[in-house]
């Protein structure tokens, strides 16, 4: 069980990880405008393209995970984040920060897909509420909803604050 729970602390440290990489546009726009001369739209454009590939990639992620494994396709999305968050900090253009935060964004969909379907596969039912709950705490919104054979699992919390969850069989 100890097992389980570790495996469960490293996901939601890549949740976390996740929810900082997705605000780095917002939190670096001024110094994108001011050294970069990136005007309000681009510093938009680069924002929503973080999570646009998600329409793209979210089912075959799942279905490359079931096909070569879900924890090698979650280190490749992982890979992806980081040299994608390279990339972006290496750019000088927009051309060249769209590309990098679109790597990026395809890394984490890949993470977000496959590390819910890792959480949940090997728990057991009563634990899959708990699973859920800790997870929400680690998501930069504090929000999960999860259907698992447990039914359907929304958990809502506030940042260091308890999770509370409903599921709805």
């Amino acid at each position: 069980m100890a097992n389980r729970w570790g495996i469960l602390a490293a996901l939601s440290f890549a949740r976390v990880g996740m929810g900082f990489q997705f605000q780095t546009v917002a939190a670096t726009a001024p110094l994108l405008s001011d050294r970069l001369g990136f005007d309000k739209a681009q510093i938009g454009w680069l924002i929503g393209l973080y999570l646009l590939p998600g329409v793209l990639v979210a089912l075959p992620g799942g279905m490359l995970g079931a096909r070569f494994g879900d924890k090698r396709m979650a280190l490749i999305g992982l890979a992806m984040m980081i040299l994608g968050g390279i990339g972006f900090a290496a750019s000088e253009s927009i051309g060249g920060a769209s590309v990098a935060r679109a790597v990026m964004g395809v890394g984490a969909v890949l993470m977000n897909v496959l590390l819910f379907k890792m959480t949940t596969e090997e728990g057991e039912v009563y634990l899959i509420d708990e699973i859920a709950g800790l997870q929400s705490l680690s998501d930069r919104n504090g929000n999960t909803l999860l259907v698992s054979s447990n039914g359907v699992v929304w958990t809502n919390s506030v940042i260091g604050g308890p999770a509370i969850g409903i599921t709805f069989e």
